[in-house]
Formats: structure tokens, sequence, C-alpha cells
């Protein structure tokens, strides 16, 4: 068993008690030998040993001394030897002790240890479930929609199948607009054959922007049925006298 002590020089001048030096000793041995030179913890000023430390098997510490008879335990004169308990002060001769046991800190039961294991596991399960819901599931389930990738693929394709009805319907006498009629025409008749062959592999976003490209090309027939492809030119601003000679 480990204890601690904490030693100090008891002085009865007020001045040098201020300056008192204070030692701090840790000792896991069975025997401990406090005094002058030659033993464990040296002294200043002793001769020979003064105080003995003995540990016995079953961790009861006893204090013994060959010099002194009694020894100053708290308040209480005690006579030689004295076993010891966690935080006696002692008293002997000019110095002072304080006696502490350094116990080990206890370990946790096997219960405890279980408890401890499984509660973080569980807060990272958690942790991975809420990263999994926000940023791996909502692309699963965009991936894996099938009413929406086949929604989709019904909108392209009928708005594709009305416009083409609608562009084969255009009739005008103005080159301009028969042209853009027949460009719209020649567009939407390449967009069927793509899909007739990559309709199958076609992702969302590509229908996407097929259907933006589609109502373009929806806006720009309403166009040419409405016949304001191009905006008309204003009249020319004439006056009096060059409205008379074109007149002539």
């Amino acid at each position: 068993m480990a204890y601690q002590l904490t030693i100090r020089k008891q002085d009865a001048q007020t001045g040098n008690a201020v300056l008192r030096r204070r030692r701090v000793v840790t000792c896991d041995q069975p025997c401990l030998r406090l005094g002058g030179i030659g033993c464990d913890v040296e002294l200043e000023n002793e001769d020979g040993e003064l105080l003995r430390l003995e540990t016995a098997a079953d961790g009861v510490t006893r204090l013994l001394s060959d010099r002194l008879r009694e020894l100053r335990i708290g308040h209480e004169q005690r006579l030689i030897p004295v076993t010891l308990t966690s935080g006696d002060d002692i008293g002997a001769g000019s110095w002072s002790l304080r006696y502490y046991v350094s116990k080990p800190a206890p370990g946790l039961s096997w219960q405890g240890t279980a408890l401890a294991r499984f509660s973080l596991l569980a807060v990272l399960l958690v942790l991975l479930a809420q990263l999994f819901t926000v940023a791996v599931l909502p692309q699963l389930v965009v991936r894996a929609d099938p009413s929406g990738s086949a929604v989709a693929r019904q909108r392209v394709a009928e708005m594709l199948d009305t416009l083409r009805r609608r562009a084969g319907a255009v009739a005008t006498d103005d080159p301009l607009q028969m042209y853009l009629a027949a460009a719209i025409r020649d567009e939407l008749d390449a967009r069927a054959r793509y899909l007739r062959q990559y309709d199958d592999d076609m992702s969302r976003s590509q229908r996407r922007e097929m259907l933006a490209d589609l109502q373009r090309l929806s806006y720009l027939l309403e166009r040419v049925e409405a016949g304001a492809v191009l905006t008309p030119l204003p009249l020319p601003a004439v006056n009096s006298g060059v409205e008379h000679l074109l007149r002539r």
C-alpha cells in the first residue's frame, strides 16, 4: 500500500515559521526510516533514526521509534507504537508530519464497462443514422422513385407529340414563318428519334432539361401560329415636302 508524508520543520520563532519548508514523500515500501544520514528520508540536524514506519501485510501502518516514547497525534499524546490512519497530524520533536494513504482509484465493474461501451456504440449508431438520413437517403429516394420517373417520361412524350401536331398544322404564306415552322418540325423530329433510341437510359435531370427545351419551342411555336415572329417595322416619319415629291 502506498502512502504520503508531508514533513515540516517546527519553529517557535514567528518569522521563521512563515518561512518553514515543506517536504512531500511518497512511499510504498514496507519499512521507511526517517532521521539522520543513512536513513531513507534524511531530516536536517538529526543523528540516527528518529522514526520508523512499518506497513504490515494487512495494510496497517505503525509508527515506531527507538528514541521517543510518545508522539503527538492531533491534540493527543500517544505512546509508541502508534497505528496511523489517513489524515493523522503527527508531532515528533521539532518535526511535524501529516500522513495520507494513497488508495488506487476503484476500477469499473464489468457491468459498468459494458454499459459505457454500449452507450458509446449507441451514440455512434444514432449519429450514423442521422447522417444517412440527411445525406444518403434523399439521393436514394430520388433515384429509386419509379413513379416520378414514369411521370416525367409521360410528360415529355405527351408534350413532344402535341408540339409535333401543332407544328405540322401551321399554314402561312409568309416565307419567314414557313421557314421557322419547318425548323421547329425538324427539331421536334430529331428529339423524337432521340427519345426512341435513348428513352430507357435518360436520367431525371436529362428529362427535366428536355421539358425545358420543349417549353421554349412551344413558346416559339405560339408566336409562329400568331404571326408575331417579328415585330412590324414602324412607318417612316417624312415631312410634307417629301410626301409631295413622292406623290409626283
